[in-house]
């Protein structure tokens, strides 16, 4: 690569400017930045590694591709794989510090770097995956750029369903679900995104659509022989039990989930962060079943594996089912915004509660001051319900009765967590599929 050359990352640089003081880093000089907490050294790492991989595909795969030469395809084929895997580094330093960067963009001018279907499928699913992670703006003009049709690769569909918001109707989301059960290599995989489709029609208050979608699901998951050795399946096969339990007052569910998650911990071999989200999960299982002490546990397992937002919020609400207010502020006192996450909408109805019940009105000023700031881009069907919360707030005389019936309306929707927004797509098991 020639220095005053545009650098092949398409960051827009020159490469004097860009990669190239990265360019003779190891993979293992990533890691060690990441063990040193060096995020944006470990990062630049990664970007390099892609660079320089780049570098032999503009050199070598595609004037073969131009020539049609028979070993330019099958050298294409180990070309994507590959990137693959250095794009694997790229977003596993992502995912432990969020760089601020144009990624998305790079990854789509690189999805036209090669013409071919392939290449273009795999890169334009890096640009809506970063997007999806970061929650960029720009999502959906990325998405209007995609024909939608079953020539798309499934993980490209699976991403797109899972940047899709509300704007987009229920039937322009059902179109690219019906497109990724389609292409559904397993059962079990056409149950779970089947169940996405009970779920986005519950979403939008079609009650009999989701129970009919979901019926069907559940029906099928009787007759189903999980299989112990896939975590995955276990897993998911939970979360469909406790939301269908949860949506439609079905409280034999909850067991059905338990019992599942509880196959799961005795059969897989999980490490400490699988660990600590199903205990999570089990825990907010029980939370809803009002089994407090066993909730209360259950998070704190999660907790002692990994520290994490979603046991804190509801430790926090635990408190203040049980009128310990003191307890509750000092668990919310401590968690950090900036760590939050998924849960942010989590946090916000927590602390809304908290407000309630202590009627600081110091407290219900800053909260709506928090409030005006609020975008849960994901779900912009949340907006409105909060944005309702904010006059109720703002009345200064607090309506708790009127107040409870708004949080009533935003948490039937959190009977889906830890699925907020639909199952969709499953980043970590994207990961682990590009890892294999």
């Amino acid at each position: 690569m020639k220095e005053n050359e545009m650098c092949p990352c398409c960051s827009g640089k020159l490469y004097v400017n860009c990669c190239k003081d990265y360019i003779e880093y190891k993979r293992e000089d990533l890691f060690k930045a990441l063990d040193s907490f060096e995020y944006i050294k470990a990062y630049n790492i990664a970007i390099a590694k892609m660079t320089e991989y780049l570098s032999s595909v503009i050199a070598h795969t595609i004037p073969l591709l131009r020539e049609k030469k028979p070993f330019g395809r099958s050298l294409l084929d180990l070309d994507m794989k590959a990137l693959e895997e250095i794009i694997y580094d790229i977003f596993s330093v992502i995912r432990k510090r969020q760089i601020p960067d144009n990624l998305e963009e790079r990854f789509w001018a690189i999805s036209g770097m090669v013409p071919n279907a392939g290449w273009k499928d795999l890169f334009q699913f890096f640009a809506l995956l970063y997007c999806d992670l970061c929650q960029k703006e720009n999502t959906y003009e990325y998405i209007e750029q995609i024909e939608i049709s079953d020539k798309l690769d499934v993980k490209l569909l699976q991403v797109i369903f899972s940047c899709m918001g509300l704007e987009y109707g229920i039937a322009k989301k059902t179109e690219v679900l019906n497109l990724i059960i389609s292409k559904c290599e397993t059962s079990f995989e056409r149950m779970h995104y089947k169940f996405s489709m009970a779920i986005e029609y519950f979403i939008v208050n079609d009650t009999d659509g989701s129970k009919k979608y979901a019926d069907e699901v559940i029906n099928e998951m009787e007759k189903y022989s999980i299989d112990i050795q896939n975590v995955y399946e276990m897993v998911k096969a939970s979360e469909m039990y406790a939301i269908y339990g949860g949506l439609f007052d079905k409280r034999e569910y909850y067991s059905k989930a338990l019992n599942t998650y509880n196959m799961c911990l005795d059969n897989a071999k999980l490490n400490d962060s699988a660990l600590a989200e199903i205990y999570g999960n089990m825990a907010y299982i029980y939370l809803k079943q009002q089994s407090y002490q066993d909730a209360t546990a259950y998070f704190n397992k999660s907790l002692a594996l990994e520290e994490n937002s979603f046991s804190r919020i509801y430790l926090a609400e635990i408190s203040l089912f049980l009128n310990d207010y003191e307890k509750a502020g000092e668990i919310l006192d401590k968690i950090s915004l900036c760590d939050i996450g998924n849960e942010l909408l989590d946090y916000y109805i927590v602390r809304a509660e908290y407000f309630i019940v202590t009627g600081s009105q110091e407290g219900v000023k800053q909260f709506i001051e928090e409030l005006q700031q609020l975008n849960i881009k994901k779900a912009p069907l949340f907006n409105d319900v909060i944005g309702k919360l904010m006059v109720e707030l703002e009345k200064g005389v607090v309506d708790k009765k009127g107040i409870w019936s708004i949080i009533s309306n935003i948490r039937k929707y959190l009977i889906l967590q830890p699925n907020i927004g639909g199952i969709g797509i499953n980043f970590d098991k994207v990961i682990d599929d590009v890892k294999k």
